[in-house]
């Protein structure tokens, strides 16, 4: 059963991660990436306060010390992806606060997302899919 996981970069990380379909975090989260598994759904937050897209995990995580990516650190915890749903720009997030259950404290919605990556339940997955699917389709042209 695929899990779901909600995974914070910055922009111009998230311009690489789409470019590249390569997401990678430091050593010390080396032990929550090794818990996404082939299948797994990845939610993209991207900072200050957006959703980049939606991908599936296509590899375990893999090791490698390539500079890619836009930072000081090389972020070698990586796992390849596949793009399901990745609108043209990243949409909002605030929209979605009040529907999330990972997020408890509405008001200090922002320390729930810090985190390089963290498991989300399947329902505050699904309310974000749907909200993706409605965003990008409203604005294609």
């Amino acid at each position: 059963m695929a899990r779901h996981w909600l995974c914070t970069v910055n922009k111009d990380n998230w311009r690489i991660i789409r470019r590249e379909l390569i997401w990678g975090a430091s050593r010390r989260f080396k032990g929550r990436v090794e818990k996404i598994s082939v299948g797994d759904k990845i939610v993209f937050y991207v900072t200050p306060a957006s959703i980049g897209g939606i991908f599936e995990a296509i590899t375990p995580m893999f090791e490698e010390t390539r500079k890619i990516f836009a930072s000081e650190e090389v972020f070698p915890c990586r796992i390849k992806l596949k793009p399901l749903i990745v609108p043209k720009e990243p949409i909002s997030f605030r929209p979605l606060i009040p529907r999330l259950s990972f997020i408890r404290d509405k008001k200090r919605w922002s320390a729930y997302i810090r985190l390089p990556v963290r498991e989300i339940p399947v329902n505050d997955y699904n309310v974000i899919l749907w909200y993706l699917r409605r965003e990008h389709s409203a604005h294609k042209t």
